[in-house]
């Protein structure tokens, strides 16, 4: 009983959050006879991972302030430009890291207040990028543009880069603030709050 209900507790909690597990992308891909069954056991894997995630990301977040963390690295952006850490950080006070991927709803669904908040904050030295987190895979990139062009966004969209996954994020979207430099600030933000997005981008810029 007690089991039952603790399940039945991290599902709820999942919902709160508003964030999508890793396993979310292949929640749909059982044969129909094991659906319910599949679908039931993604759930539970994914509330299990949204609840565990803000402590994690919260005691990394902490521990990366404290060592002085810094983001450093190459990729490119969705189109394929170049894209250097330290030249894209240093354009702002502080930068939101948004990270994404295509199959994820709430993700979706936050694009354009994320574009807004890009717009707001702008002119106070703060910007916000996009990590799309299945850019990698063919499939994933080709959604995603769609989605970023469906939506007209203007901020930067990256594909991960080597050693993206060191950052240990397993729930989407979880999104992290950086300073000029590179170097995590801020509290980690798991799952879509646009209103808790703006209270750190305030409390940074003090």
């Amino acid at each position: 009983m007690k089991k039952k209900i603790l399940v039945l507790a991290i599902i709820a909690v999942m919902i709160l959050t508003a964030a999508c597990g890793k396993t979310s992308a292949n929640s749909g891909n059982s044969g129909s006879g094991d659906k319910a069954e599949s679908e039931e056991s993604a759930e539970e894997a994914s509330a299990e991972e949204a609840t565990e995630e803000p402590e994690e990301a919260d005691a990394e977040a902490d521990a990366e302030e404290e060592s002085g963390y810094i983001i450093s690295f190459t990729t490119t952006d969705v189109d394929g430009n170049e894209i250097t850490s330290e030249d894209l950080f240093a354009e702002n006070k502080y930068t939101m890291v948004n990270c994404w991927a295509s199959w994820c709803p709430p993700c979706i669904r936050e694009i354009p207040d994320l574009d807004e908040l890009n717009e707001e904050f702008k002119e106070q030295g703060c910007g916000v990028i996009g990590v799309l987190t299945d850019g990698n895979d063919e499939t994933g990139l080709a959604e995603g543009k769609l989605i970023l062009q469906d939506a007209e966004v203007t901020y930067t969209n990256l594909i991960p880069w080597e050693g993206f996954d060191e950052l240990g994020i397993n729930a989407f979207p979880t999104s992290f603030f950086v300073d000029s430099k590179g170097m995590v600030v801020g509290e980690v933000v798991l799952g879509a709050r646009f209103s808790s997005y703006r209270k750190v981008l305030k409390d940074l810029l003090g």
